[in-house]
């Protein structure tokens, strides 16, 4: 837990220090300033001056505190006059000292900071007013040394300070404008397009992404909050996958607000430096609802009958070449039903059709749910039986035939169906062709008998008539 809250407390001092590196850098300098004071007042104690110059020092070195404060949070510096009081206070700790030593490093800070927030020509007046009040303390008879090498690193220090201050300064305008060009193009992007920070946070969701899933709620949306599940059913929360690393690509069910699914595909694309000036995620969002449903339909004309519902020829054929090529053993039925033309003819195609979708609900309820019950076109069906062997291939044609006893009920009324059903089992050497051959070989055998009795090529008895 506590290393938890250390961690999390480091990313947060790491974000503030890289949105804005020259507000980073003026607060480093106002926060060593008060340390210097501190040990500058314990130090000037020592001296033993007494207690009113300690006092006098400390509030001296508070009031300098509160002016670099003041401009801290105005982020500029306070009006030139106020330099002249502050160089009053810190000729007043001069006055006092007996060692300059101390008061060196809470000088420096001082100055570093006005090169941290002011202009070049602000700086230099800055530099020369604490090198004046020390060259004035330095020539009265206060027993201040000049300390020659401090004296002259100041100004050196605090020009390499303001130079680098400019060039980050370039450098974060630099930055800044093409993180507004990155979140310009990605708001105007016409697909969703969502970037977050390494905690998976949303620092930038374009008005796809909310129009997309639907948010109501006021700002980004937060990914913890959306309902994903993968194809599986299982839950995904996007908000672990931007934390993840490296790129991914999944489809996934999304749950819309108002609780329509959409089919998405999210892709993760890692960057090392972005909106966030830390490693971010950018996920796009691809709607493939659509397609999925094009491809759906395309999928159902190619292998469905779009009348009965029923796989069609084609799909018949590649499951009984995949059973053929297993070396399973497996039978196949061939219905057809006899006086349909009759039906159509005097009933019209209507009822015929009503006809078919009844007579495909029959055989597909009259057989085991793993038999492959397909439409071969007209008032022809067939049935694959996998690892049947001639006793359950017989139960299954009895079956079929059973299925004809009773009347369907259709608009025009109760209409009797009859058909005529072959039965063929495959054998050694037999090819799905050979196996299909044999079972319309049976079923026409049987259609001459008017009766409903099972018959097959090698055996007259063994074909379904009715």
């Amino acid at each position: 837990m506590v290393r938890h809250s250390l961690r999390k407390g480091s990313t947060r001092i790491r974000s503030f220090v890289q949105r804005d590196l020259m507000r980073s850098l003026r607060l480093f300098f106002l926060v060593s300033l008060p340390i210097c004071s501190v040990g500058l007042t314990v130090q000037v104690w020592h001296m033993g001056v007494g207690v009113a110059a300690t006092v006098g020092c400390a509030a001296a070195q508070l009031f300098l505190f509160t002016l670099r404060a003041v401009e801290f949070s105005r982020a500029r510096p306070l009006p030139i006059w106020v330099d002249a009081v502050e160089l009053a206070a810190a000729f007043f700790v001069f006055s006092q000292v007996t060692d300059v030593s101390p008061m060196i490093n809470t000088m420096f800070m001082c100055v570093l900071f006005r090169a941290a927030i002011g202009t070049l020509p602000r700086l230099l007046l800055s530099q020369a007013g604490y090198l004046g009040i020390w060259a004035i303390a330095v020539a009265l008879p206060w027993h201040v040394k000049p300390v020659v090498g401090a004296m002259i690193s100041l100004p050196i220090t605090t020009l390499m300070v303001y130079g680098t201050r400019t060039l980050m300064t370039k450098l974060q305008e630099q930055q800044k404008a093409q993180n507004a060009l990155l979140e310009g193009v990605l708001t105007e992007l016409p697909f969703p397009v969502v970037v977050t920070d390494a905690a998976g946070d949303v620092v930038l969701a374009n008005p796809a992404v909310t129009e997309l899933i639907g948010w109501q709620g006021a700002g980004a949306p937060d990914l913890g909050e959306l309902e994903m599940q993968d194809l599986e059913g299982l839950p995904i929360n996007l908000r672990t996958v931007a934390a993840g690393a490296g790129r991914t690509k999944q489809e996934v069910r999304l749950v819309r607000a108002d609780g329509s699914t959409l089919q998405v595909v999210v892709q993760t694309v890692p960057m090392a430096t972005g909106l966030t000036q830390d490693r971010s995620v950018v996920l796009a969002l691809l709607d493939v609802t659509a397609q999925r449903s094009y491809e759906e339909h395309l999928h159902k004309a190619a292998y469905f009958d779009l009348l009965t519902g029923l796989p069609n020829r084609r799909m018949l054929f590649e499951r009984l070449t995949l059973a053929h090529s297993s070396g399973m053993p497996y039978a196949m039925l061939l219905i057809d039903l006899n006086d349909f033309k009759v039906v159509n003819d005097t009933l019209g195609h209507a009822i015929g059709d009503e006809l078919l979708a009844g007579v495909a609900e029959r055989i597909r309820s009259a057989v085991d749910e793993t038999a492959t019950v397909a439409r071969l076109g007209g008032d022809e069906f067939a049935v694959l039986l996998p690892h049947a062997d001639p006793a359950a291939a017989e139960v299954a044609a009895q079956a079929v035939r059973d299925s004809f006893t009773e009347p369907l009920l259709l608009s025009c009324g109760p209409l009797q169906g009859k058909g005529t059903v072959g039965l063929s089992v495959a054998e050694s050497g037999d090819t799905p062709d050979g196996v299909l051959e044999k079972a319309d070989a049976a079923m026409y055998l049987a259609k001459p008998s008017g009766k409903r009795r099972t018959r097959s090529p090698q055996s007259p008895r063994n074909a379904l008539a009715g």
